[in-house]
């Protein structure tokens, strides 16, 4: 069962954690007033369902837009997921946003995580 731990905001993502299908997803677009905040109950939240869920999980990030903020501390989230085991990364990006896929590229490049991607067509 799906659960909304934090639901979407004007300038922040819907956070949503399937402990059943082990997936946590990041959702919609992320350009928090204050990321500090934001990012660390974000973070507190992923590392209770890493360090809750042992087996295979997924981290699923289907975002349409990030802010330079927002993706320094997606970067610090990715990082702090090197230290677990059995976790892979499913990037979603709209067909044809291009600067969305490479932000995931680079992204796996530099944390050396097992990323998925999944092109988003334009009704979804």
């Amino acid at each position: 069962m799906m659960k909304i731990i934090i639901p979407a905001g004007n300038n922040t993502a819907e956070i949503a954690i399937d402990n059943e299908n082990l997936k946590f997803i990041m959702r919609g677009s992320s350009a928090p007033e204050n990321p500090v905040a934001y990012f660390e109950n974000i973070n507190q939240k992923l590392k209770e369902f890493c360090e809750n869920n042992p087996k295979n999980k997924t981290i699923r990030f289907d975002l349409v837009y990030f802010n330079s903020s927002s993706a320094k501390f997606i970067f610090l989230m990715l990082k702090s997921l090197t230290q677990y085991n059995n976790i892979k990364i499913e990037w979603v990006y709209e067909d044809g946003d291009f600067d969305m896929q490479e932000a995931g590229e680079e992204y796996q490049k530099i944390t050396g995580l097992d990323f998925e991607y999944f092109v988003k067509e334009e009704n979804e």
